[in-house]
């Protein structure tokens, strides 16, 4: 699924040939921000930035299932933050305030959200940049850009678990890390965007492989 400034797109995984294409629901503010699919719908969840909202898509025919009203004054981005991601019960919102790092947890089934952490920049776990989230079975990783590092939390109750990386070209540092996944088996993906790789790692962060080449 690719998200423009007008329009959600949805692509087939096997050709990549486009399947169907929606124009974003609210005309007075069509930028499109962060995506995520729930796992056990198939909902594709899409923040639109400038009001905070979240729509809720098929999986099949972008048909609009529903939308979650956020607000614009609470914090610097949005209510729901511009980093998306999901389990099989929430969709997980990462914001960065001015000092502080919210995580914003919303239920699909019904246009609430719950208030999860915050957490002051003069901690050991200051975060600078958050650039991608992702769910591991009981935690949330989150990349932290500027500080080359993954962060690891309890997705329930925000509890630090700890962090993985370094600044750095060797194996199992980072040079603004981006992108972050996780495949069947807990192995984590990061995209490491300076050093053009991806690396591999285990679900405790453990360093595994890399692969890519600049180019």
């Amino acid at each position: 699924c690719v998200v423009t400034n007008l329009n959600v797109s949805l692509y087939s995984a096997t050709t990549g040939a486009l399947v169907v294409t929606t124009a974003m629901p609210n005309t007075l503010a069509p930028f499109g921000g962060g995506v995520c699919v729930q796992p056990s719908t198939g909902y594709i969840v899409v923040l639109n930035d400038n009001y905070g909202h979240l729509y809720i898509f098929s999986d099949t025919s972008l048909t609009l299932l529903g939308s979650v009203t956020g607000q614009t004054t609470l914090l610097q981005s949005s209510m729901f933050g511009s980093h998306l991601t999901a389990d099989s019960t929430y969709v997980y919102g990462i914001i960065e305030g001015s000092t502080t790092l919210y995580i914003r947890r919303i239920t699909l089934g019904a246009p609430t959200y719950s208030f999860m952490i915050e957490i002051p920049d003069t901690t050991s776990t200051t975060i600078s940049a958050p650039e991608d989230a992702a769910i591991n079975t009981d935690e949330l990783l989150i990349t932290d850009k500027s500080n080359n590092r993954v962060l690891r939390y309890n997705k329930d109750d925000g509890t630090v678990i700890g962090t993985f990386g370094s600044a750095g070209s060797g194996n199992g540092q980072f040079n603004s890390p981006r992108g972050i996944d996780v495949d069947a088996s807990g192995n984590i993906y990061v995209a490491d965007y300076t050093n053009n790789r991806i690396q591999k790692f285990s679900s405790t962060g453990t360093y595994s492989s890399k692969f890519g080449i600049n180019g």
